[in-house]
């Protein structure tokens, strides 16, 4: 059964409301669901609005190494540049700081 996204609180702008749900523990699809969801945000542009909100976005980078935690670096991050819309080297940089997480947990 899918998780239902959580509702905003009276005023609560979009980044508040993905603050809250990052603190959660809610990874970035699950909120940018929810953005789509409650303010009708387009997906053009999420990619560099989720730039601030690291916790998310590795804890969606552990789901998809962990659909597949054989990829090569190369292949991980090509699979995050396009499921997350963000460019190749964005989600390589992305990729070394999930790796170096991954070490230090």
């Amino acid at each position: 059964m899918e998780e239902q996204p959580e509702l905003p609180r009276d005023g609560e702008t979009p980044v508040g409301f993905a603050r809250r749900l990052e603190s959660a523990g809610h990874d970035e699809m699950f909120i940018r669901r929810a953005l789509r969801d409650n303010f009708e945000l387009k997906l053009e542009g999420l990619g560099e609005f989720f730039d601030d909100f690291e916790d998310a976005r590795l804890r969606h980078l552990k789901i998809l190494h962990d659909l597949e935690p054989n990829r090569s670096e190369y292949s991980f991050a090509k699979k995050v540049s396009e499921n997350l819309g963000i460019s190749q080297d964005a989600a390589q940089e992305w990729v070394r700081r999930f790796k170096l997480r991954s070490e230090d947990s």
